[in-house]
């Protein structure tokens, strides 16, 4: 149970770096 919750929050916080990146890719 803990492993999955680290797990996840450590996905979420990759998608959300890989979301800023594709935004600022779009952007430039």
């Amino acid at each position: 149970e803990r492993s999955s919750g680290w797990i996840k929050s450590e996905v979420d916080q990759w998608l959300n770096e890989r979301i800023e990146l594709s935004r600022n890719g779009e952007v430039a």
